[in-house]
């Protein structure tokens, strides 16, 4: 039986490969596949498809063939894979924890949590003005949220934890724009990104639609980075590194410090493994065939 997973390949690879020293390795890429057009891509932000706990147990949100079903696998045998829940959502879910799921209910502008079998659910918040993108704390106790103003001209950050809300900080909207075509649409480059850092201590919001924002806040919203007239895109975190794509290559924030990691990658939409030191992530050769290099064993 074989399992399409949604983001195969930029979520379940970071999961097998082999972290091979303390120097950034990258492994070489997939073969061209039977189509050498561009997939589409959607700008909202990646929900994590893998959950991995303490206890080496690894689950993935796939589609099995034959079905549109959502079902939670358990892969932590990746050669004995089996189903231990479905699913079914308005919106693409995200794994909370290695138990819990999450979506958003946008016909009644709710951000729900529920356990891998989909059922009881419960409203974690239902604000008025809900936007698109949101990301879980590591430990799960944690949402980050965006909502919009009455006039849409204005992001708001919103924080959840034990029952109570604020708005942490504003920033420029998304623009509302579309494609007429896959085609048209500059898919290798469009991104929106809300992450909780894999450690917890940062958040950061990455917008490279028409307005490029670029921010990057402690988990209690006091800002370290901002930009608006940037070229950043495609964020992703590893432990409490942000690595994110711009005009030179693929940068790394550390400690307060960007440097550079990989000049001259045009990097796309990267996945980093839940435990860190794993990023998969596809580029285009010249002929605009996608390939999945994978960089494993940095610290």
């Amino acid at each position: 039986m074989r399992i399409v997973a949604r983001f195969w390949n930029l979520g379940l690879l970071a999961v097998l490969v082999a972290s091979c020293g303390p120097a950034p390795t990258v492994t070489g890429g997939a073969s061209p596949s039977s189509s050498a057009t561009p997939s589409p891509a959607a700008t909202a932000s990646p929900t994590p498809q893998l959950a991995c706990s303490a206890s080496n147990r690894c689950l993935a949100l796939v589609q099995l063939r034959g079905s549109n079903s959502l079902v939670v696998r358990d892969i932590s045998d990746i050669a004995h894979p089996k189903t231990v829940g479905t699913f079914a959502a308005p919106s693409p879910p995200q794994f909370i924890n290695a138990n819990e799921l999450s979506y958003v209910d946008y016909v009644h502008k709710t951000i729900l949590r529920v356990p891998l079998s989909g059922s009881p659910k419960t409203i974690v918040v239902n604000p008025a003005n809900l936007a698109a993108y949101l990301d879980w704390s590591p430990d799960g106790s944690t949402l980050v949220y965006t909502t919009s103003n009455a006039d849409t001209s204005v992001l708001n950050l919103n924080r959840w934890r034990a029952g109570q809300d604020i708005v942490l900080a504003s920033m420029p909207p998304v623009p509302a724009v579309g494609c007429s075509s896959v085609a048209s649409c500059p898919t290798d480059t469009w991104d929106v990104r809300l992450l909780y850092s894999r450690d917890g201590k940062f958040i950061s919001f990455v917008n490279s639609i028409v307005k490029p924002t670029f921010r990057l806040w402690t988990s209690d919203g006091k800002v370290l980075k901002s930009a608006d007239a940037g070229s950043e895109s495609m964020s992703v975190w590893s432990g409490g590194s942000l690595y994110f794509r711009d005009a030179q290559g693929v940068e790394v924030w550390r400690d307060g410090v960007v440097t550079p990691f990989l000049p001259g990658v045009a990097w796309i939409r990267p996945k980093a493994s839940p435990g860190g030191g794993q990023i998969v992530y596809q580029v285009r050769d010249a002929q605009r065939w996608s390939h999945t290099p994978a960089i494993s064993g940095y610290e």
